[in-house]
């Protein structure tokens, strides 16, 4: 089954793909998708999506830089960009949090930068 992201910290910025075996980054990659409700809003059958993510990892040649893990890195720290700097899911509890973060990151300094 896939884990949930938080069980897997998906949203955290020190997230460690080093503990996950293959299989479990693959099932990592199919959690990102759901929690940005891709399979909801394209209509995408969690098999589907499923098998996709498994021929993406399998077209990866085993080289030594530009592999599935590094693939998937990217992917996890895009993931917490887009939810962490700019969608947060926020309760009453983190409403504070998650402002003081997105005035931290750096990231939404640069696009406002470029942006003016």
């Amino acid at each position: 089954s896939v884990p949930e992201a938080n069980q897997i910290r998906l949203y955290a910025w020190e997230f460690n793909d080093m503990v996950l075996t293959d299989d479990e980054t693959v099932l990592a990659s199919v959690r990102m998708f759901m929690e940005l409700d891709f399979n909801k809003k394209f209509r995408i059958p969690h098999d589907v999506l499923c098998r996709w993510v498994l021929s993406v990892k399998k077209n990866y040649r085993p080289v030594i830089y530009h592999n599935w893990r590094h693939a998937f890195n990217v992917a996890q720290t895009m993931f917490s960009m887009i939810t962490v700097s700019f969608v947060p899911q926020m309760d009453e509890n983190s409403s504070i949090e998650c402002e003081q973060r997105a005035k931290r990151s750096l990231l939404p300094s640069l696009l406002l930068s470029v942006a003016s």
